[in-house]
């Protein structure tokens, strides 16, 4: 079983250290696309930046694809335990069945990170850090990817 709720925090801090690296290791370039890319079969996310807003996000395609990576081999344990079809639950605390293999999970964790990133939360701290003209979520091999302009208060 995925529990999302456990990684809600642990994301948010490794997305805000990873930004604060970037800008310490490049600090002549200003990251205007800032984008999470994700394979939750394989049990990763992968920090993606570059200095011209993707408005066709390919995050593979990025300047600095790949700058950080999150870590996560519970999910990759878990979805091949269950043999492609785990329990997620989300962060309300709702269980839900994946039933259509790799896409299915797809679905489920580009919710979850759609709503991690558009979080208030979240958006202060990146916006702390640097103000992108767009930020992003995309899952690998998948019909899931979108980019949006923040609204910076």
């Amino acid at each position: 079983m995925i529990d999302l709720r456990d990684h809600v925090d642990p994301i948010r801090l490794w997305l805000i250290e990873g930004l604060v690296r970037f800008q310490s290791e490049h600090p002549t370039i200003r990251a205007e696309h800032v984008a999470l890319y994700c394979c939750p079969w394989a049990g990763w996310i992968s920090l993606c930046l570059d200095s011209n807003p993707q408005l066709d996000q390919n995050c593979p395609d990025f300047e600095f694809v790949e700058f950080t990576l999150y870590d996560a081999p519970g999910w990759a344990a878990d979805y091949e335990a269950a043999e492609g079809q785990p329990t997620v639950i989300n962060t309300r605390g709702e269980e839900q069945s994946v039933v259509d293999g790799d896409e299915g999970l797809n679905r489920l964790f580009f919710e979850f990170l759609g709503d991690l990133m558009v979080d208030r939360s979240t958006m202060t701290a990146i916006g702390a850090v640097m103000r992108p003209r767009r930020v992003g979520v995309q899952l690998l091999d998948s019909q899931f990817t979108l980019s949006w302009e923040p609204v910076w208060s």
